[in-house]
């Protein structure tokens, strides 16, 4: 797959084999990352709520054991 600056690229994350290249001139790279969960006892990651939001919650690490999907990060 030959990709250009300013192409859109969606895929299934994780699920997904893919890599992220370093930026190169002055276009920047913006991320959209659209997620959903259909049980709302769920939140993200300690970890990732930190690195999409600049922090976590209490919330955060009290249900960061539970995982239906049985996927590690």
């Amino acid at each position: 797959l030959s990709l250009q600056t300013g192409d859109l690229q969606i895929f299934k994350g994780r699920y997904s084999m893919h890599r992220v290249t370093v930026t190169q001139g002055s276009s920047p790279r913006i991320i959209a990352l659209p997620t959903y969960v259909t049980n709302p006892y769920l939140v993200n990651r300690p970890h990732h709520a930190e690195a999409f939001y600049g922090r976590s919650m209490d919330i955060h690490h009290e249900r960061n054991l539970e995982r239906v999907d049985n996927l590690t990060d």
